[in-house]
């Protein structure tokens, strides 16, 4: 896990991908951007804030494809990763396939935890 910390532009938080996460008196997460102009908060921890972030920065065709990941069963969702999982110890992934894997992790444990989208 990361660890907070001061840096340049005088933001306390974790940087993640760009942004900022950072933590309120209320214990609530906010995700700020480089000008420390607020994005987004409200969240209950770092984890929220990273998916937040995640989708943020995501394609439209990348979120096209998480959405419709997230809808399936997790049974379903589990096989598929184990699918992926076999095919790359042949390292036979295509880029798709390797770009979706991240994904489907976040999103199986994501829903193990029964949070939405």
């Amino acid at each position: 896990m990361a660890k907070y910390r001061t840096y340049k532009n005088g933001i306390y938080g974790i940087r993640y991908k760009g942004y900022y996460i950072i933590k309120d008196e209320n214990k609530n997460f906010t995700v700020l951007d480089n000008t420390k102009k607020e994005v987004s908060s409200g969240y209950k921890s770092n984890k929220e804030c990273e998916w937040y972030i995640d989708k943020l920065m995501a394609s439209e065709g990348d979120l096209d494809i998480i959405k419709d990941l997230y809808s399936m069963e997790i049974y379903k969702l589990s096989g598929y990763m184990m699918q992926l999982i076999e095919k790359k110890d042949r390292d036979n992934l295509t880029d798709k396939e390797t770009s979706i894997l991240p994904w489907i992790e976040k999103i199986r444990k994501r829903k193990a935890e029964e949070k939405e989208f």
